[in-house]
């Protein structure tokens, strides 16, 4: 589990409105542990709380996050998460 949390920090990292963290669940996961949903919830810089969906295919390498109510996630690889 320490790689998909290193790849999830360093996503965080990148998000420029996040001031403080809130909660962080692991919503669904295979059993191969190949690809897991996240329910993130941070606050913003204008102290209003954000719930992000977050998807890790660590198979393909690949992040996806979202608002949670919102189905369109964006993608992309997480390599460079790593060096963050």
């Amino acid at each position: 589990m320490q790689k998909p949390l290193l790849i999830i920090d360093g996503f965080i990292n990148t998000l420029e409105d996040f001031k403080e963290f809130s909660s962080f669940k692991l919503v669904k996961s295979e059993s191969s542990k190949k690809y897991g949903v996240f329910k993130f919830t941070y606050v913003n810089k204008e102290l209003k709380e954000v719930v992000l969906r977050i998807e890790l295919n660590m198979k393909n390498e690949k992040l996806s996050y979202g608002k949670w109510d919102d189905n369109s996630l964006q993608t992309l690889k997480f390599k460079h998460f790593l060096n963050t």
